[in-house]
C-alpha cells in the first residue's frame, strides 16, 4: 500500500473495501440484468405465466426508471466508467425486443435512444462532479505554493506508520532553511517563493516512493522515512544536505547559496506520538542550528538544554 497516494490512504483504513466493493457491482449487475430482461418476456411465449402475473404491469412500467437510478448510483458510487458499462449491459437485452417491434412502432426505439442518452448524461454530470471533489481532497492535502503534502496529511500519515509500528520502525526528518528571511529579504517575496519551490523540488527527486515529503508552514518541511533505521535516516540527510549545497537559480537567472538545519527523529524509540516525535526532531533541528548550521542532528537529551536564546534566533530567520 503506497502511504503517499492519497486514495490507498483512504482506502486503507478498510482492508476489505476492495472485497465489498466488487460484490456490491456484482449485486447491481445482476439487478440490472434482470430489469434488462423484463422486455424479453414480452416476445417469448415460454414466459406468459409470468406477464398475467399481477405485480409484472408495474414492473414492466417502472423497470426503466429502476434501471436508470441504479446505473447512475454505479457511476456515483465506484466509478463513470463503471456506470457506462452498467448502461450498455442493460441495453444489449433490448435488441431483440427492439428489433421486434421497431417495424410496427419506433416508438419504442427512440425510447431506448433517449433513455441512452439521458443515461449517459447523468454519468458526464457525476464524472465532473467526482473530479472537483477530487481536486477538492488534493487542495485540502496539498500545500498550494509548492505542491507537497500539508501539515494536515503529513500528521495523518505519521499517525498511521505509528498506529501500524508492527509493520517496521521508521524515522522523520524536520528541515528548516538556514538564514531564509534575509535571503527572502535580499531577493524579494516572489523570489523566495520561488526559492522555496526549487527546495521542494529537491526534496521530491531525493525520496523514495514509500515516504512523505511535507512542507509544514513557512521554510519548514519535514520528511517521513517508514521502515529505516538510524542509518537509513543519516543517509537521507547526508545526501539532502549535499544536494542542497548546489546554489538555486531564482528570477531573472540570479544565483542562491542557502543550507538547511535537519533534525532526525526515530519512531518508536523517541517517541509514539505525533506531537512528541515532531517535538524531538524540532529540538534536534535546534541543536544543528546552534552548532553551526548546514548539518543534521540526531535527538538526543542533549537537545532539552539547547539554550533558548538560539529558538530566539530562529524565529527571526537566523
Amino acid at each position: 500500500m503506497d502511504i503517499t497516494n492519497p486514495t490507498d490512504f483512504e482506502s486503507s483504513k478498510s482492508r476489505t473495501t476492495k472485497i465489498k466493493n466488487a460484490l456490491g457491482i456484482g449485486a447491481f449487475f445482476l439487478v440490472i440484468t434482470v430489469l434488462s430482461l423484463v422486455e424479453l418476456i414480452e416476445i417469448l411465449p415460454r414466459y406468459n405465466s409470468i406477464i398475467t402475473h399481477p405485480i409484472y404491469p408495474y414492473v414492466h412500467e417502472s423497470h426503466d426508471v429502476l434501471a436508470l437510478m441504479l446505473v447512475l448510483y454505479l457511476a456515483h458510487q465506484f466509478s463513470p466508467k463503471v456506470g457506462i458499462l452498467a448502461a450498455v449491459w442493460f441495453l444489449i437485452p433490448h435488441i431483440p425486443y427492439v428489433i421486434s417491434v421497431s417495424h410496427q412502432n419506433y416508438q419504442e426505439f427512440f425510447r431506448l435512444i433517449l433513455l441512452f442518452i439521458a443515461t449517459l448524461f447523468g454519468i458526464q454530470l457525476i464524472s465532473l462532479y467526482k473530479k472537483g471533489e477530487t481536486k477538492l481532497k488534493t487542495l485540502a492535502i496539498s500545500d498550494p505554493l509548492t505542491d507537497l503534502y500539508n501539515r494536515r496529511f503529513f500528521q495523518e500519515a505519521l499517525e498511521y506508520h505509528l498506529e501500524n509500528i508492527e509493520e517496521g520502525p521508521g524515522a522523520i526528518l524536520f528541515l528548516d532553511l538556514d538564514k531564509f528571511k534575509i535571503v527572502n529579504d535580499s531577493i524579494g517575496h516572489l523570489g523566495g517563493d520561488e526559492l522555496l519551490i526549487k527546495f521542494a523540488k529537491c526534496l521530491e527527486d531525493n525520496h523514495r516512493v514509500s515516504d512523505v515529503v511535507a512542507r509544514l508552514g513557512g521554510d519548514e518541511f519535514a520528511v517521513i522515512l517508514p521502515y529505516s533505521d538510524l542509518h537509513a535516516a543519516e543517509t537521507v540527510g547526508v545526501r539532502l544536505l549535499k544536494t542542497l549545497s548546489e546554489p538555486f537559480t531564482v528570477k531573472e537567472g540570479k544565483l542562491v547559496t542557502i543550507s538547511a538545519s535537519i533534525g532526525i527523529a526515530l519512531f518508536p524509540e523517541h517517541s509514539e506520538t505525533v506531537e512528541g516525535l515532531l517535538a524531538c526532531a524540532d529540538k534536534a533541528m535546534y541543536r544543528a542550528k546552534y552548532e553551526g548550521r548546514n548539518r543534521y542532528c540526531i535527538y538526543s537529551l542533549v537537545d532539552e538544554r539547547v539554550p533558548a536564546q538560539n529558538i530566539q534566533n530562529r524565529r527571526f530567520g537566523y
